[in-house]
């Protein structure tokens, strides 16, 4: 296996599926099928997320989160615009004019775009088009689609609560770089998974007792611990942030 190569293909694969917490209907059985495909037989979580458990000996876990920051909607406007909820603490000025999707409860999916309320500098007083970005005040999601009102929103299966789904940009450049939304986590789970292939492509044998976890529930804070097993001893969180 080029580990190299791996990784990076994973990671954009992974990038391109969308996880905002508490979704990870597409994600998970993504995660499921590549860790099967290696040979391994992962345990799947009630609440989302999975592990592998292999090896014998002092009882390490590996942990890595598949979910990412995102956004809901709050409420549909008259104008059939609708106003937006952060899930996982999603900055405003990082999204303004992202490419969005609107996933509604039965799976069907609307192209939008997320922007100031007041997107125009020809028609918007100075202060009030530089004003802070902020999503409960001045952002809306904007429909792609030929709606006048809140009702024809509502004719399209959308309703409050449902998840937006922000665009990744993701972008590998030939020197390296990557260039994209949600690299928190999702380049520690492609790594977490290339050590997993790795240790069964070259038939690797581990004196210790070792979990590879796959957490679902991170970015709120609360829940990344789910299906880890009491008598671990050591758990390493790989994670992208600053520390301070």
């Amino acid at each position: 296996m080029n580990t190299e190569k791996y990784i990076l293909e994973t990671f954009k694969k992974l990038a391109a599926i969308p996880s905002p917490l508490g979704y990870h209907e597409e994600i998970l059985p993504f995660i499921q099928k590549e860790i099967e495909a290696m040979g391994y037989s992962p345990k799947l979580f009630n609440r989302g997320g999975l592990s592998v458990v292999f090896g014998e000996g002092k009882h390490i876990g590996v942990t890595a989160h598949m979910d990412e920051i995102g956004l809901a909607v709050r409420y549909i406007k008259p104008n059939g615009n609708m106003s937006l909820v952060s899930i996982g603490g999603l900055y405003a000025k990082t999204i303004n004019e992202a490419d969005c999707q609107v996933v509604t409860l039965d799976g069907k999916k609307y192209s939008g775009t997320i922007r100031n309320t007041k997107p125009s500098v020809h028609l918007t007083e100075r202060d009030e088009y530089a004003a802070p970005l902020d999503l409960s005040n001045n952002m809306e999601l904007v429909l792609d689609e030929f709606v006048n009102n809140k009702e024809d929103v509502l004719a399209l299966g959308i309703r409050p609560g449902d998840y937006v789904l922000i665009d990744p940009k993701t972008k590998i450049l030939n020197n390296g770089y990557i260039k994209s939304r949600f690299i928190d986590d999702k380049a520690c789970v492609a790594i977490l998974l290339a050590a997993l292939k790795h240790i069964k492509e070259n038939n690797i044998s581990l004196n210790k007792k070792i979990t590879a976890h796959f957490s679902a529930f991170e970015e709120k804070g609360s829940g990344g611990a789910v299906g880890l097993d009491y008598d671990l001893e050591e758990l390493v969180a790989l994670d992208i942030g600053l520390v301070g």
